[in-house]
């Protein structure tokens, strides 16, 4: 009698389990970005779960002038959600190192993160006559070239 109990109780913590798999998850990735991205939190496990990610600087043409970019992936080679990471305003050299903290975390976490910035931007400069607004269709066209390696 108690071993059949036993067994029902270990097939409804399985069943419950596989239930919930997805949300526990989730929640888990949650835990280990905030853990990861608030400075007040000493410890940081995700580095100590993951890998370091791969980080590629890519050089883009543009009407607007060149754009350089960070390609941030995860160490493994498995296909990835990506994302674009785009600030459109000058950065200062100690919120680029932020930045890039963050990007490498989402990296972490399985994400391709896609960080482009045009060049004047990146060197500080804030011309606003020496470019036009980039469009939608513009960063398509740099999502579908990038695209073979985000794979």
């Amino acid at each position: 009698m108690k071993i059949k109990i036993f067994l029902f109780l270990l097939a409804g913590i399985f069943v419950i389990g596989v239930i919930f798999s997805k949300p526990l998850i989730t929640h888990v990735k949650v835990i280990l970005f905030i853990s990861e991205q608030f400075p007040q939190i000493p410890a940081k496990p995700l580095q100590l779960l993951t890998s370091v990610p791969k980080q590629a600087k890519i050089e883009l043409d543009s009407a607007n002038g060149k754009i350089v970019a960070d390609l941030i992936t995860p160490a493994s080679e498995k296909p990835k959600p990506a994302l674009i990471l785009a600030m459109g305003v000058k950065t200062q050299e100690k919120d680029k190192v932020i930045l890039l903290n963050f990007a490498q975390t989402l990296a972490r976490l399985g994400y391709a993160v896609f960080w482009p910035r045009l060049e004047i931007l990146d060197r500080g400069v804030s011309s606003l006559r020496r470019f036009r607004r980039l469009t939608k269709i513009g960063y398509l066209l740099l999502v579908f070239r990038l695209a073979p390696q985000l794979r």
